[in-house]
């Protein structure tokens, strides 16, 4: 028997007995007897059809070695009762259409587009509707009707085929017993013969059961699901037949358009939108090489479209980029097509794909966009002049870009829009704003300067603009204060930490009214670092009044500003920062006291408790303040004994510890509590108990009874071992280290 060419799509079971496909186009004659077909093959041990239409006799199966479960006759039997069983899914009656040798092409031609005026009308209506109108129940009817509609259409083709005697030269879908073939054989009606007209309204009722499953949840992923690869196997008859001067088909280009749609409509999400795009572009390459028909402006853009709402951002952008770029060419070589020009929504499109695409060169590839927009129009080779859309991307896309230099081009933007006459909004001085702060963040020294200086002066403007403006909506908000905070904490100045005091103010004044406007953890700990780097006498003390404003707004519902280790952190580096201001041996020491509370009030929450850094930091904060001597060194044996009982001794902690105090004190301290690890002396496993991290260790036994800590000298060295090897590598090979082992490729 014939092996349907939808084999390649349908679902197979490879269990003994037939399992139903669940979904509602599950009774659908490619899946039925796709599933038939494999099913029966592979038990015989014979290779699975291929995807082209191409057959099998049935004199290939053989009936005396087929059991009661795996004989093609019982298997068809259980596929129609499954069907029957199933028939209630649908409201719609399937009628299979009766044929004979008296049926005329105007009557199968009339029925097709009976069917196919129906399934608009009902598709309409589901478009129309909302779920608040109609209940799921409504919706999966609506849906079962459509792609009914659909399989009735296909199952008049698909007779129409086998009596004009096109099934003899290929593939026939309808599945017959032996007795009614040689009868069909010699009942043939020529006038029969399909034309390009019919196939032309299949596969549009499977566009039109693709473009249902935007409006029906959950069901649609079934209608999605079968509905592009019928589509595309009509496609393919089509152009099989075409091969044959004597058949008079061809496929047209609303054939060609039809399928690519069917597959943009069943894009969906994930992996399912790579894949449509992908298919979409292989359709579009055979309507190019086709000699009869030429791709128009309507396939570019639906191409375009597919392309950019594809998941694979990566690469996605630089497709729909080439596309935008094609239609470009061709419109100015004058190909007869007055659409061709890509619109404003297109040149939106693209920009919208590169704001989404993981790529570093994404900025500067909306910006060469962007440009040629700008060109064209100044140069009046187009009419399209961008919009505070266009703008409003472009800012996006460089506000996510890693490159440090990506805010040098923010003025001459801002120069393009005062050209154009549009006006920013708050979304694009918060994307300028936001790409200035990583321009300071992530340049040099001698060049952060300067961008922190810029994002204070785009907040200035846009307060101005706020007061000037009516046309557009400019308010600052609490991201817009903490990028400039955040862009400021890198300049070394008191004035810096004024400024950023005064707009955090703002933020809290502006947050009894408004809850929108509550600062976050950031804004605290930006305004924290501008004063640690403003090295001044009293840096620590304004530091810690930060962090007590900052623990009172979180104890007042301000969830959103909860105290972290980074922010206590930042509180003890302001102290030590402020060591070359403190002249007075008592106001180095009172900074030594906020910086010993400041670890103590960290023991208060398990979420906040000190760790080897906050110790370490401790250390160096006590080496900075106190004079060497005995106070110091009894200050820092008392530091060292505090994180000894922690168990947050590393390797950083140790040499620090070792190069501050004397020989004598590391010896009491240190050297005389160590014990002995393959000959070298080491630090007691109590003191590393907190690091995070532990091994296994094989035991006297030979067999891994216990874990230990990471073996560290007293001298701060990692004591090698296997043991620590292999909790190394595996460390490495954890999944949240795969792309570090793939080379950063994911």
């Amino acid at each position: 028997r014939a092996v349907p060419p939808c084999c390649r799509y349908a679902a197979t079971s490879t269990s003994s007995t037939v399992r139903h496909y669940r979904g509602t186009d599950s009774t659908s004659m490619f899946g039925r007897y796709g599933r038939w077909c494999r099913i029966t093959r592979r038990r015989h041990g014979q290779k699975a059809p291929c995807n082209h239409g191409f057959f099998a006799s049935s004199a290939e199966f053989s009936t005396s070695a087929c059991s009661p479960r795996t004989d093609p006759a019982h298997l068809m039997q259980t596929l129609q009762t499954r069907h029957r069983e199933h028939s209630n899914l649908r409201t719609t009656t399937r009628r299979i259409q009766s044929f004979s040798e008296s049926s005329s092409i105007e009557d199968c031609t009339a029925q097709l587009i009976a069917l196919k005026d129906e399934q608009t009308q009902a598709l309409a209506l589901l478009q129309n509707s909302t779920m608040e109108e109609s209940s799921s129940s409504d919706e999966g009817t609506s849906e079962s009707s459509i792609i009914s509609m659909a399989e009735n259409a296909q199952d008049i083709l698909i007779q129409m085929e086998d009596y004009s005697g096109v099934s003899d030269d290929y593939s026939s879908m309808k599945l017959i017993d032996a007795s009614s073939i040689g009868e069909l054989r010699h009942t043939r009606n020529e006038s029969l013969r399909p034309s390009a007209l019919h196939y032309d309204c299949v596969i549009s009722m499977f566009t039109n059961a693709a473009s249902a499953s935007l409006h029906c949840g959950r069901n649609g992923e079934n209608i999605a699901q079968n509905s592009p690869y019928m589509a595309q196997r009509w496609l393919e008859r089509m152009e099989t037949l075409a091969l044959e001067f004597q058949s008079g088909v061809q496929p047209t280009l609303e054939s060609y358009h039809n399928t690519m749609k069917s597959y943009a409509f069943s894009s969906g999400e994930g992996q399912k939108s790579n894949r449509a795009a992908h298919h979409v572009q292989a359709i579009f390459d055979k309507l190019e090489q086709a000699d009869h028909v030429e791709p128009t402006s309507r396939e570019y853009r639906l191409l375009l479209q597919t392309w950019a709402n594809s998941s694979s951002w990566r690469y996605a952008a630089y497709e729909a980029t080439g596309v935008w770029m094609t239609m470009i060419r061709h419109f100015r070589r004058g190909i007869d097509d007055a659409g061709m020009e890509p619109t404003l929504e297109d040149s939106k499109t693209v920009l919208e794909a590169w704001s989404r695409a993981d790529n570093k060169n994404a900025a500067r590839r909306a910006q060469n966009i962007l440009s040629s927009m700008e060109n064209s129009f100044f140069g009046k080779k187009s009419t399209i002049r961008p919009d505070l859309d266009c703008y409003r991307l472009v800012l996006r896309t460089m506000a996510g870009s890693r490159f440090p230099n990506a805010g040098d081009d923010i003025p001459k933007i801002f120069k393009s829009m005062d050209e154009l006459g549009v006006f920013p909004d708050t979304d694009c001085f918060d994307a300028a704003i936001e790409t200035l702060r990583n321009g300071a963040k992530l340049s040099k020294p001698e060049n952060a300067d300067k961008y922190a200086k810029a994002a204070e002066n785009m907040l200035t403007k846009m307060e101005r603009e706020k007061d000037r403006s009516s046309a557009a909506n400019i308010e600052p908000t609490a991201k817009t204060y903490t990028n400039v905070i955040e862009a400021l904490s890198i300049r070394k100045t008191k004035k810096a930490s004024e400024i950023a005091d005064s707009l955090l103010r703002k933020m809290e004044d502006a947050s009894v009214s408004n809850k929108l406007m509550a600062p976050s953890k950031g804004s605290y700990l930006g305004v924290i670092k501008t004063f640690g780097n403003a090295a001044t006498k009293t840096s620590f003390v304004r530091a810690n009044d930060i962090l007590q404003r900052m623990i009172a707004q979180y104890v007042a519902g301000n969830n959103a500003a909860k105290p972290d280790k980074c922010t206590y952190h930042a509180v003890i580096k302001a102290c030590i920062s402020s060591t070359g201001a403190l002249q007075s041996d008592d106001k180095r020491k009172e900074a030594l006291r906020l910086a010993i509370s400041t670890v103590q009030d960290m023991k208060g929450d398990p979420a906040t408790r000190p760790n080897s850094y906050s110790y370490l930091q401790l250390l160096r904060c006590a080496v900075r303040l106190l004079p060497a001597g005995d106070e110091r060194e009894k200050a820092l044996s008392s530091i060292f004994r505090n994180c000894v009982r922690d168990g947050c001794v590393d390797q950083e902690v140790i040499r620090e510890y070792h190069s501050a105090v004397s020989d004598d004190c590391f010896q009491k301290t240190v050297i005389r509590s160590a014990s002995t690890y393959n000959g070298t002396k080491s630090l007691p496993e109590s003191w590393t108990k907190n690091l995070g991290y532990s091994v296994l260790v094989q035991g006297e036994d030979g067999k891994a009874s216990r874990k230990r800590n990471p073996v560290i000298s007293i001298y701060g060295e990692a004591i090698p071992s296997t043991v620590y090897s292999n909790h190394k590598m595996r460390r490495l090979w954890a999944k949240a280290n795969q792309k570090l082992l793939r080379g950063g490729r994911r």
